[in-house]
């Protein structure tokens, strides 16, 4: 009887355990969704003015920068339109061609041979040239003989590499650029007298094809280095090697050779929470060849060097943001060793309202390639001054945008020693058609201002102006045509998705340039001397036929006006081109 009775009891407590637990699960009891109304209410306040996209940047100065290359689709030397090689966007390749009067050829191409999530292999081409411009000026008859047709053929290609490891990303590249052209600008003597009052005689005897062409040869390479973003102590470091040469010198029957730029530059920036500094060591030696005259001049090799070290400090607090520093430079063989600079950007942001002041400076390097890339005509023969400017200070006020307006003003005021300005050799007649570069100083003001409006995506209008007093030795750094007025207007209009049309205009007038003449001193006397107003006006649209092909279409110069980018160096006229453009 207890064996039944316990067996009794261990069932009753074996169902009473299993009972609890099905009362301790949870039950879902569904019900029906009742939905509740809400009624818009109307807020009795206009809406805050949205924030300035363009935050103020730290400003970071490179004495190692490698020069923009001429666009693609302009090869018409219209002042300072320059960039780099094209964007590949979200295809591995394009291929970009247009054809214009003056037999004008632009060609591009580029594609991604490697794309991978962590390393990068691209590889693009460039191709400008043209084979027959007529450039009217003032200071070459107006009927050009062959001789002074512009004629130029270059060419670029260059590779690009980047691999991401766990550390840090590694990037390579490697640039070999071409350029043939002759020296269209240059044939003359003057009669005796004074040069300057405009009675130029020209001829051409002794002055032919062979003589008048040049050869430019550049390639460049880098290798650099990033730590991963992440890190608390960034940093990244960059070496850069590039060479630079002109075939030949003032007469190539002569059998001289032109001069030639090796440049070695290696540059470190590193930063960790409110500090950080750049360094840069960096060497050039230029080799200037032998001049056969009656009074030959040996070939000699220049050589200077110099060390950089800027340190600054970070500050960020609600919609302000600071960095204070200082450019240190310490050169050697080329004036004073040591030099210093401000280094200071100031920016208050709020609500579509920005105020900025930046004020930098320093000692830098003249690279031949760096004045190429804006002017290919300048002096085989003749050396470079290196610029120092201890003060770089502008301040300016920006509004909006504010439902698509935007409009800033700036004033600012610099001081430039020592910048390699163009003079034109009157008193040497034989060196007329290339441009000579001497030291200047410089210091002034400048004033500018800034309108923009965005309409959707339909349509786009900016419009900018500069203002510099200008004169030998006074104004502000615009350009090396000295301009004392700069304005430019753009519009871009998307009527339909397909199709952009652009319509822009660009005046940079008052422009002058030193000249020397002898006028029976012993040292040369320099004076302005006028090179004319450019008035650019320019018209072009593209049209996306399918998604990988869209044809072009563009006008420069609609005006027809004429003016020299630096002397004798004549604008093309009027000129058109079209091509199409295929992205795969």
């Amino acid at each position: 009887m207890n064996k039944i009775f316990a067996l009794l009891l261990s069932m009753l407590l074996a169902s009473s355990a299993v009972a609890q637990e099905d009362l301790s699960k949870e039950i879902t009891v569904e019900t029906d969704y009742t939905p509740h109304e809400r009624k818009a209410a109307k807020l009795n306040l206009l809406p805050l003015p949205s924030k300035s996209p363009s935050k103020s940047r730290d400003i970071s100065y490179s004495e190692w920068a490698e020069p923009a290359e001429v666009p693609a689709l302009a090869p018409l030397l219209v002042p300072y339109p320059y960039r780099t090689s094209h964007n590949f966007s979200y295809s591995r390749g394009y291929v970009d061609l247009g054809v214009g009067s003056f037999a004008n050829i632009a060609g591009s191409a580029g594609y991604d041979i490697v794309r991978k999530p962590n390393t990068d292999l691209s590889l693009w081409l460039q191709h400008n040239s043209s084979w027959c411009g007529r450039n009217r000026s003032e200071n070459l008859p107006a009927e050009l003989a062959e001789p002074l047709k512009q004629k130029f053929n270059s060419n670029v290609v260059a590779l690009d590499f980047s691999h991401r490891f766990y550390k840090g990303t590694l990037s390579a590249s490697a640039m070999c650029h071409f350029d043939r052209f002759n020296y269209y600008g240059g044939y003359g003597v003057y009669p005796s007298g004074n040069p300057i009052d405009g009675s130029n005689i020209f001829h051409t005897n002794g002055w032919n094809s062979a003589d008048s062409m040049q050869s430019a040869r550049e390639f460049r390479l880098a290798l650099g280095w990033r730590n991963r973003s992440s890190e608390r102590f960034h940093y990244s470091s960059r070496l850069v090697f590039s060479h630079f040469s002109l075939a030949n010198a003032v007469n190539a029957t002569a059998g001289n050779k032109g001069i030639a730029d090796n440049h070695i530059a290696l540059s470190f920036t590193g930063s960790m929470d409110c500090y950080g500094a750049d360094a840069s060591v960096e060497y050039l030696g230029r080799s200037i060849p032998e001049i056969v005259t009656s009074f030959p001049q040996p070939k000699r090799t220049d050589g200077v060097g110099m060390i950089t070290l800027a340190p600054f400090y970070r500050y960020s607090h609600n919609s302000f943001s600071a960095r204070v520093g200082v450019n240190v430079n310490v050169a050697m063989s080329d004036g004073p060793a040591l030099r210093f600079a401000p280094r200071v950007a100031l920016a208050y942001v709020d609500r579509g309202f920005a105020v900025e002041l930046n004020a930098t400076g320093g000692k830098c390097i003249s690279l031949l390639s760096d004045l190429f890339a804006l002017n290919r005509y300048i002096s085989p023969t003749a050396p470079l001054s290196n610029p120092y400017v201890p003060l770089d200070a502008e301040l300016a006020l920006r509004l909006g945008p504010f439902t698509g307006f935007h409009a800033s003003v700036a004033a600012a005021y610099g001081i430039f020693n020592d910048m390699p300005m163009p003079v034109a050799r009157l008193d040497i007649p034989q060196l007329n058609y290339c441009t000579q570069y001497a030291p200047s100083k410089l210091s002034g003001v400048k004033l500018t201002a800034e309108l923009g409006y965005r309409y959707l995506n339909l349509a786009e209008a900016r419009l900018k102006l500069a203002y510099s007093p200008q004169d030998l030795d006074k104004g502000y750094f615009m350009g090396y045509d000295r301009a004392k007025c700069v304005a430019s207007f753009s519009l871009a209009v998307t009527p339909i998705e397909p199709l952009k049309v652009s319509l822009g205009y660009e005046l940079r007038a008052k422009r002058t340039t030193a000249a020397s003449f002898n006028d029976d001193a012993t040292e040369p006397a320099l004076l302005l001397r006028d090179l004319g107003t450019v008035s650019n006006l320019s018209l072009g649209a593209s049209y996306r036929v399918m998604k990988p092909l869209s044809v072009f279409a563009s006008c420069n110069n609609l005006l027809g006006k004429h003016w020299d980018h630096f002397y004798s160096l004549g604008a093309q006229g009027c000129t058109i081109m079209a091509g199409a453009s295929y992205i795969f």
